[in-house]
This record gives C-alpha cells, structure tokens and sequence, in this order.
C-alpha cells in the first residue's frame, strides 16, 4: 500500500521544491532544507520521494544539471562559473558529474550546442 501524503505535507513539499530551484547556488543541505518545514530530515527524505517519486539528493542534482545545461547554452559564462553558479564547489567535480548524467563534457556540450 502507497502512503498518501496530507495537503499541508504535500504544500510544504512544494516551498522546498521552490526553494531548491531559487539556490541552487547554495549548500542545499537535507537537515537545512527540512528545519525550513519544520520538519526532521527523515521525515523531508521519506515524503519527497514518495511525492516525487525520487529522492531529494537525485532532484537537485537533477536541477543543477538542468540549468547547467540552459547556461552553457547561452554561451556567456566560463565552466568554472557555471559550476560555482549551480552549486559545485569546484570544476572538476561539476565536469564529472555533468559528464556522468549528460554523457559528454561541459565543453563538448557548449560546442555541440554551438552547431
């Protein structure tokens, strides 16, 4: 049997979605993320996956990536920049993980989207 959530779970849910899409810059820790609900960490990790369908982790790195990929896209801004921008500390982290879900650099990125 699937739990089902309460409408107030379910909103609280949706500020935190909010909240990650708005910093995906900062440290977007799971015990931060749920004392901004009110709620334990466990709990914020048990209800997101059942309301998503995925954990939390997997979402904002999910986020990062995306919007990695609408930066590298408008061309502007340096890897390095991106990187610092979605929330990775450092390039070479940001380029493994990027290469790792995407299936090609960053780099290889920006040029195959230059074509």
């Amino acid at each position: 049997m699937t739990k089902r959530l309460y409408d107030k779970d379910i909103k609280r849910l949706e500020l935190i979605q909010q909240y990650i899409t708005a910093n995906l810059d900062k440290d977007l820790r799971i015990d931060t993320l749920a004392q901004l609900i009110n709620v334990g960490a466990s709990t914020l990790r048990t209800h997101f996956s059942i309301h998503y369908k995925q954990p939390i982790h997997q979402y904002i790195r999910i986020c990062r990536l995306n919007r990695a990929r609408e930066l590298l896209l408008q061309n502007h801004l340096t890897v390095a920049e991106i990187a610092a921008t979605v929330g990775f500390k450092e390039r070479t982290s940001f380029t493994r993980v990027f290469t790792r879900y995407i299936g090609c650099s960053p780099i290889q990125f920006k040029s195959l989207a230059a074509i």
